[in-house]
């Protein structure tokens, strides 16, 4: 007669140690429930179960809320615990379910020898493995949190001023002493703002506009820890400087060649990128440090008498313009060792750079963002490259961002769908081959508005480590650490579509040119394009007067 056995309790059968490992390895418990453990098994699936439920209400969430959340290093943190304790569980049911089917049925079968145990080992490995990615990330965002977010203590003045001597840095390049932050006063709007506010018409009444006056307040310093981000902001509007950093091979220093304001309006959602020319000069400056600059502007003065054959300014009794006299780029370069100045910022020269632009645009600005080229690189790579809709033709070489790498060749024949990696995008922002600064800051505004929308949050949730170390490497920030979570928040929520952009450059806002053919910064015009651009967003009607041809789009 044959045996059949009992099913459960058949003694022999092959592969039941580790079944219920693999089991196990699924769902916690089902290998102990399979080896007649009821008990051991109900309270792993209870555990089980309350995990998923955990998980399924943190993703009913949205992906918004999973970024807004770890974003914060606490709760990175907990989640590395959390992620710890369930790999220890799900590793203990492996194991269990193993040796408790192996106790069940002894005797020599083919689940006890080492090809079982090198099963089990691998079952445990394969367990490990996505909880090895969600450790990874989780340290890659606490890293990158951290070293972006504008630190709660900078070192004293003292230490920061011997650092700089020991590297050479002149007693005259620490800055003044003092600074007399500005008070803001946007320009009144005629009634035809809404039409005037165009590069391509200018009104009769506004070829010799009235310069802006500068009214300063008692001395305020940078200060640090700052208060919360509903106090910060002005009118429910978010406003950051984002610089690109042209530093690279063959460059001397560090220029903000990319200037661009951003400001978002929280209630409607839109919001408005402003980009300012790189060779605009005398953008006027805060009191208190607004004479820094009259030996440069002394200076550009004698060169502008000798090349016109006239006999020099004297020095003694020289007045200063208040302003900077070289191109706003090189505002940075100038003042990046002002820890006078600035002794509580954490980069004195783009402190300087967000209070002139501040200044000259009628807008405070919140916080600023610096990238070198190098990190712009990295980061539309993390992104895995740009897909966009070119529609000019181009055949330019570019010096790469980074010492020992190949020059960069960007060749568009026709218009088309074009995927650029991230040295062809620099490559592409930067060209100024047969083309004008207002056409390649244009192309700028429009390539940032299409990373913009393409940055979605499953996006930045897919390369998170690779977005996260690109940005720490090359990103400086006055961000607070407590105010990411609602940046993200409202940063998510923008579309293409609710992106406008503005640019300020010659010939309409800075009509004037001086010596050496460089366009003259004209603060009111700018003021009032400022303040009408405003207004256009924070209006329904008035949010398609921002529309621009752009010659870059997002991939069709």
């Amino acid at each position: 007669m044959i045996d059949l056995g009992s099913g459960a309790d058949a003694p022999g059968r092959r592969g039941r140690p580790t079944l219920a490992a693999f089991m196990s390895a699924l769902l916690p418990g089902a290998g102990q429930w399979h080896a007649g453990r009821r008990r051991r098994a109900v309270l792993l699936l209870a555990w089980a179960g309350a995990g998923l439920g955990a998980t399924l209400w943190f993703a009913a969430r949205g992906k918004i809320y999973l970024l807004r959340i770890f974003v914060q290093p606490r709760w990175l943190w907990v989640l590395l615990a959390v992620n710890l304790l369930v790999l220890a569980v799900r590793g203990f049911a492996v194991v269990d379910a193993y040796l408790l089917e192996r106790r069940r049925r002894p005797g020599r079968q083919p689940g006890r020898g080492w090809p079982a145990r090198i099963v089990v080992v691998l079952l445990l490995v394969a367990v490990a493995v996505p909880h090895a990615v969600v450790a990874y990330y989780g340290v890659e965002g606490i890293s990158t949190v951290q070293a972006l977010a504008a630190p709660g203590k900078v070192p004293s003045l003292e230490e920061r001023e011997r650092e700089l001597r020991e590297q050479g840095v002149r007693e005259e390049d620490l800055g003044p002493t003092t600074t007399l932050l500005p008070v803001i006063t946007p320009s009144t709007l005629p009634p035809n703002a809404f039409e005037w506010g165009k590069e391509t018409w200018i009104p009769e009444d506004d070829l010799h506009p009235v310069r802006p006056v500068i009214t300063p307040r008692e001395a305020t310093l940078f200060e640090a820890p700052f208060p919360p981000l509903h106090e910060r902001l002005e009118k429910d509007r978010l406003t950051v400087l984002l610089a690109g950093g042209d530093a690279g091979p063959g460059r001397w220093s560090l220029r903000t060649d990319v200037m661009i304001v951003a400001t978002m309006n929280l209630q409607t959602g839109r919001a408005v990128l402003f980009s300012i020319s790189r060779d605009m000069i005398n953008p006027p400056l805060p009191r208190g440090w607004d004479q820094s600059f009259i030996d440069m502007q002394y200076s550009l003065a004698v060169r502008e008498a000798e090349k016109a054959g006239e006999e020099p300014p004297a020095r003694e009794g020289f007045e200063s313009c208040r302003c900077f006299p070289d191109r706003i780029n090189g505002l940075w370069t100038f003042t990046s060792t002002w820890v006078r100045t600035f002794p509580r910022a954490p980069d004195p020269g783009m402190e300087a750079l967000r209070q002139a632009l501040s200044l000259m645009l009628g807008l405070p600005i919140d916080y600023y963002v610096l990238v070198d080229m190098a990190g712009f690189v990295d980061l539309v790579d993390a992104l895995g490259g740009l897909d966009l809709y070119i529609t000019e033709t181009m055949d330019v070489g570019f010096s790469p961002a980074r010492p020992g790498e190949d020059p960069v060749v960007v060749t568009i024949a026709e218009p088309g769908n074009y995927h650029l990696d991230g040295h062809q995008a620099l490559a592409f922002v930067r060209n100024r081959t047969n083309t004008n600064d207002a056409a390649r800051m244009r192309r700028q505004r429009c390539t940032l508005r299409a990373l913009a929308a393409q940055a979605t949050p499953a996006t930045l949730a897919w390369h998170f480590p690779q977005i996260a170390r690109a940005v720490r490497e090359s990103t400086t920030t006055n961000l607070p650490l407590s105010f990411l979570p609602d940046l993200i928040g409202y940063a998510a929520l923008l579309d293409y579509d609710d992106i406008a952009t503005v640019v300020f450059g010659h010939p309409y806002y800075a009509p004037e040119l001086d010596f050496r053919n460089l366009p003259i910064v004209d603060s009111e015009r700018i003021r009032r394009r400022v303040q009408s651009a405003l207004v256009e967003v924070e209006t329904d009607e008035g949010a398609t007067g921002l529309s621009e041809e752009c010659e870059v789009l997002p991939a069709r």
